[in-house]
C-alpha cells in the first residue's frame, strides 16, 4: 500500500511537470515569433491540434500503464515490477534530470527551463512510445511468457464457454418453467374457456354478463394478465367461429375492463 502511494505521488508530480513543460515550450515558441498573448490564449486551429496531440500521447501512456496492471505478473517479469513501473511514471522527471546534468552553460533561466523541457519531451517520448512497447514485445516472445499467455487465453476461453453454457442452461430452465406454468394454466383455464364459449353460443343476457366477469376474474386469480390472455387464446381455439370471434373479443375486453391491469395490457 505504501509503495502504491509513492507511485501515485510520483505520477502526479511527473504529470504536472510534463504539462507545465508543454505549455512553457508552446508559449515560448509563440512569443519568440512575436505572437500576442491574446492570440496565444485563443482557441485557434493550431492550438487545438497541438493540445489534442499532447493529450493523445499522455492518454496513450496512461492506457498502456492500465493495460499492464490488468495482465498477469508472471508474463512480464520486468515491466510488471514496482521499480520499472515507478520509472515509467517518473519518465518526465528523469528526462528533466538528464537534461539538467547535460547543461554546461546557459545564458538565462529561460534557456535552462527550455533545455529541461526539451529533455523531458525527448526522454518521455523514447520511454513511453519506443522503449516500453519494445520491452513488452520482447517479454511476450519469451518461452515462459508465451506458455503462460497461452494458458491464460485457454482459461479465458474456457470461462467464456462455461458462462455461455450456464446462460443456455438458465434459459432452458426458464423455458421449461414457463411451459410448466402454461400447462398448469391450461388445466385450469380450459373449463373456463368452455364455459365462456357456452355463454357466447347461448346468447348474452344480464346473468351471462355477470358470469363472463366472474370467469375473467378467475383467470386473473390463476395467472394475472397472462392468464386472461391465455384464456382468450384457448377460448378462440375451442370456439371455431373465426369470423365472429373479433366481435366476441371486443365484447370481452369491455366486460373485463375493470379487472386487474387488463385495460393497460397493450
Amino acid at each position: 500500500m505504501q509503495l502504491n502511494k509513492i507511485r501515485k505521488y510520483v505520477h502526479l508530480l511527473s504529470t504536472s511537470w510534463l504539462i507545465g513543460a508543454f505549455f512553457y515550450v508552446l508559449f515560448s515558441a509563440l512569443r519568440y515569433h512575436g505572437v500576442n498573448w491574446w492570440i496565444i490564449f485563443s482557441l485557434s486551429g493550431h492550438w487545438l491540434l497541438l493540445a489534442a496531440l499532447a493529450v493523445s500521447l499522455y492518454l496513450f501512456a496512461v492506457y498502456n500503464s492500465l493495460v499492464r496492471n490488468q495482465e498477469i505478473e508472471k508474463e512480464h517479469p520486468l515491466t510488471r515490477t514496482f521499480y520499472y513501473m515507478l520509472l515509467y511514471d517518473a519518465a518526465p522527471l528523469v528526462g528533466a534530470l538528464a537534461a539538467m546534468c547535460a547543461i554546461t552553460s546557459a545564458d538565462s533561466m529561460e534557456q535552462i527551463v527550455s533545455i529541461l523541457s526539451i529533455g523531458t519531451f525527448v526522454v518521455t517520448f523514447l520511454f513511453w512510445i519506443i522503449i516500453d512497447p519494445s520491452l513488452n514485445l520482447i517479454e511476450l516472445l519469451l518461452p515462459d511468457s508465451r506458455k503462460l499467455r497461452n494458458q491464460r487465453i485457454e482459461r479465458t476461453r474456457g470461462n467464456k464457454i462455461q458462462h455461455k453454457m450456464s446462460q443456455q442452461q438458465m434459459l432452458q430452465a426458464l423455458y421449461e418453467a414457463e411451459q410448466q406454468q402454461k400447462e398448469y394454466w391450461r388445466a385450469k383455464l380450459i373449463p373456463l374457456a368452455e364455459d365462456l364459449n357456452h355463454l357466447f353460443n347461448t346468447g348474452i343476457d344480464r346473468n351471462s354478463q355477470r358470469k363472463i366477469v366472474d370467469i375473467g376474474l378467475k383467470a386473473w386469480q390463476i395467472g394475472g394478465i397472462g392468464g386472461m390472455i391465455e384464456l382468450l387464446t384457448i377460448a378462440q381455439n375451442l370456439n371455431g367461429q373465426t369470423e365472429r370471434w373479433g366481435t366476441y373479443e371486443k365484447y370481452l375486453s369491455a366486460m373485463w375492463d375493470g379487472i386487474g391491469e387488463w385495460k393497460q395490457r397493450h
